[in-house]
């Protein structure tokens, strides 16, 4: 059970650390043109 809570807690920092590198790629591409 407390396996699953951190694989859990670890997806939801991997996907919001994924957003963010996207969200930062973007707008460094937008200020490079």
């Amino acid at each position: 059970m407390l396996s699953a809570r951190i694989r859990l807690v670890k997806l939801k920092v991997f996907k919001s650390t994924l957003v963010n590198y996207l969200i930062v790629k973007e707008q460094l591409e937008l200020i490079q043109t």
